[in-house]
């Protein structure tokens, strides 16, 4: 065999050759890593789905059990919070077991108010760390209540939130509303708190005593909460209050990184809710 021919068969690849094997291989390593990157923020929207779900569940699970022994519904407060992103608050009497109360002062009965609301706080009091938003739960036991309504106040207006003090039972939470509701002659409406007429010194017996407040049959709850990525990225009261990215809380679905909730509470027993 002649050295041309040897030289001829045992020559690499060409220049050509090279280009289009690299252009290939980039090819499906980008595909590799697009489906890598999809995959990670799946996993990591999901697993921020789960974490918002548990700490809606839990939240509702407090709310409810309050609920389901709640008193005297005719003096339900409820401040519905102005604007797409402000938080309603919601107070009502209810059962709560002596051990479940504060023990100093001792409790004196089971008949307690809850005020829920929401406030911008560090995670840990004391701390000045980034603030979250969190529902809050303020218990007043049956001592503190005892002592309030013996000076003439009233819960409805004289409890006040205070974080510092109050259990937070749901923490990133975006958005609060509690909406009471009437079933009346088929028509549903919001629920609007009407005072008790004063007793009548001198009442006619010709005529029939007034009829009571009218208690509402059902609450409607909505629980927004902000995922990790972009809770994590509201730092102050002022973004939790305003950040741009908040503003389409009544988009159906939610865009972004957040996670509505929401049930319906049977309060009155008496009534048929729809």
């Amino acid at each position: 065999m002649r050295q041309s021919d040897q030289i001829q068969h045992s020559r690499g690849f060409t220049l050509l050759e090279v280009l289009v094997s690299v252009t290939i291989a980039s090819g499906l390593l980008l595909v590799l890593m697009i489906a890598f990157k999809n995959s990670s923020e799946n996993a990591s929207s999901t697993q921020s789905q789960l974490h918002a779900a548990e700490e809606a569940r839990a939240g509702m699970s407090i709310l409810t059990r309050d609920l389901n022994f709640a008193v005297r519904l005719e003096e339900m407060r409820h401040e519905e919070g102005s604007g797409p992103i402000a938080s309603d608050e919601l107070g009502f009497y209810t059962q709560v077991p002596l051990e479940a109360q504060a023990q100093d002062p001792a409790p004196v009965g089971t008949l307690c108010y809850v005020l829920y609301y929401t406030a911008a706080t560090p995670e840990l009091p004391g701390e000045t760390s980034a603030l979250t938003r969190k529902l809050y739960r303020r218990l007043v036991s049956s001592a503190e209540l005892t002592d309030l309504l013996s000076a003439g106040q009233d819960p409805r207006t004289d409890v006040d939130p205070d974080p510092l003090l109050d259990e937070p039972v749901i923490y990133q939470c975006a958005r609060f509303r509690a909406t009471p509701r009437e079933f009346e002659e088929g028509v549903t409406e919001t629920w609007v708190y009407q005072p008790a007429a004063p007793p009548n010194p001198n009442p006619d017996p010709n005529l029939p005593p007034p009829a009571p407040p009218e208690k509402p049959d059902w609450l409607d709850l909505e629980i927004i909460l902000a995922g990790e990525n972009l809770s994590s990225s509201l730092r102050t009261a002022g973004e939790w209050d305003g950040d741009q990215r908040l503003n389409g809380l009544d988009e159906i679905p939610l865009q972004g990184d957040l996670h509505r909730y929401e049930t319906r509470i049977r309060l009155d027993t008496s009534t048929t809710t729809p």
